[in-house]
This record gives structure tokens, C-alpha cells and sequence, in this order.
């Protein structure tokens, strides 16, 4: 079960082909990808074996199955926000008849939602109109601050080595 290829520089700095896979799914928690040399699916965790919640590009990867191993891209990894992921999650879970956890996971999706919209709105909003220095004040500001901290260099209008 042969994939598409692609090429990319291996740890010596030479081009290498390295087999993409395709994504079966995606969710909050897991990236699941079909091998594309043994055809066997490899769930990575997105917090043990990617180390990262950022949505993936591109990324090098070896089969998680046993006698596989082989190394493989994985790409198109879903960029929806954390608490749109954790609600589409919940789809799995209603065809599996998992209701308490899709509760849970609609509840931890409403936390992650209201911890972002707090956050833009206390922390990032009241500074979007707060007051912006211009060019010139900034600038003499700035030479105030030479000449309180380089008074010497100022008396003797020598240029000094910091280039401020």
C-alpha cells in the first residue's frame, strides 16, 4: 500500500523520500494516520508522542506498529480552535454511546472557549486603544535616556559604541 512521496532533507542534510500518509483522523487529543508502508493505523497523542497542540503542517514521524517502523510524513492535520475540536470529538463519542464523556468533553470545550474569550478580552482588549508614543517622542525619550545613562559621552559629544 504505497502512498504519496515526498522529498525532504534527512539528519545529514541530503535529500531523503519519505512517504506521506493519510490522515484518517484527527481530534483535541490524537492524530491517527495510515501508515503508508504497512497500512496499519498509528494514533500518535498529540501531548506524548508530538509534543505540541499546534496544529501540524508537516511532520516526520516513524509507524507505531511493532514490526514496521518505518519512518513517514504526516501533513493536513485539522486547524479548528481547541474548543471546536473537543465539540467535533463529540460525534465519535455519540455513535460509540459514550454520553457522560461527551458531556465532559462538551463541558471542557465551553471552559477552553470562555478561558480564550476572558483572556482577549481582559488581557489583550484594553491595551488595543491605549496610547501610542510617536516617532519623535519616542526619540527623545530615548536621548534622554543616553544622557542620564552615558553623561560623560554626552558632555563630551563623543559617539558611543551602543548603537541605541
Amino acid at each position: 500500500m504505497r502512498g504519496m512521496w515526498s522529498s525532504t532533507l534527512n539528519s545529514r542534510g541530503l535529500m531523503s523520500d519519505i512517504p506521506i500518509a493519510k490522515n484518517r483522523r484527527t481530534s483535541y487529543e490524537n492524530f491517527v494516520a495510515v501508515c503508508p508502508e504497512c497500512g496499519r493505523d498509528s494514533i500518535f497523542n498529540r501531548a506524548s508522542d508530538l509534543h505540541t497542540f499546534e496544529p501540524i503542517a508537516g511532520r516526520e514521524v516513524a509507524c507505531l506498529s511493532g514490526y514496521c517502523r518505518k519512518p513517514f510524513r504526516i501533513i493536513n492535520d485539522s486547524v479548528n480552535n481547541a474548543h471546536e475540536m473537543l465539540i467535533f470529538d463529540c460525534y465519535e463519542l455519540i455513535e460509540r454511546k459514550h454520553y457522560m464523556n461527551c458531556i465532559l468533553s462538551l463541558a471542557q470545550a465551553y471552559e477552553v472557549f470562555f478561558s480564550f474569550f476572558f483572556r482577549v478580552e481582559f488581557l489583550y482588549k484594553p491595551f488595543r486603544s491605549a496610547y501610542r508614543p510617536t516617532r519623535e517622542e519616542v526619540e527623545a525619550a530615548l536621548e534622554e535616556t543616553r544622557s542620564i545613562l552615558f553623561p560623560l559621552s554626552n558632555r563630551l559629544q563623543l559617539d558611543n559604541e551602543f548603537d541605541w
